[in-house]
């Protein structure tokens, strides 16, 4: 198809056409958005709603366990619990004499040598606690390798032994004191 139109015509149709696509195109645009705000209307109605179900349905539940039983049980098991945690931290760094037991009793003693007397007590300020033992060795060979095998358990601090241990060559009766601390810190 030929078009004959002068030069001055063609861009006055050329402009109403740009004009009808702009329109047409700016019609759409403002349609979406209307859309798109009525979308995002109608999710904001639902959400609020819910939100209003959700707020009864929890007024409700309050109501229901705001009863005398359970607010008494609430508190006694808050209570309980508030107790148990100042128990936990109490008991978590103490330091228990059945573990100076144990350590004593894990102690290699050489075959002759017994323990006859053993007393403990704590030392509040470090959390240490202090052990003395009496004892009966049938030689100083073997005192001495009770002493070095005292000497090599980590838990154990200031091992010292009394003088009139070492006065004897057999038959000896003797006493010794340390420090136990514990994990060896």
């Amino acid at each position: 198809m030929i078009n004959l139109l002068p030069p001055k015509e063609k861009e006055i149709l050329l402009l109403e056409h740009n004009k009808k696509l702009v329109s047409v195109l700016g019609w759409m645009v403002l349609i979406i958005l209307i859309c798109l705000l009525l979308v995002l209307l109608s999710v904001k109605y639902y959400i609020l709603s819910e939100s209003v179900f959700q707020k009864a349905t929890l007024q409700e539940a309050e109501k229901k366990y705001q009863t005398i039983n359970f607010t008494d049980t609430k508190n006694a098991i808050k209570g309980y619990n508030e107790k148990l945690s100042l128990i936990r931290d109490f008991y978590k760094d103490d330091f228990y004499f059945s573990d100076a037991l144990k350590i004593i009793s894990d102690m290699q003693r050489p075959k002759g040598v017994y323990l006859t007397n053993l007393f403990l007590s704590k030392n509040e300020k470090d959390g240490s606690i202090k052990a003395n033992i009496a004892g009966f060795s049938d030689t100083r060979e073997n005192l001495i390798t009770l002493k070095d095998s005292i000497e090599g358990v980590k838990e154990i601090r200031n091992p010292s032994f009394s003088q009139a241990s070492w006065i004897k060559q057999n038959d000896i009766t003797f006493s010794l004191t340390f420090d136990i601390i514990k994990n060896g810190n």
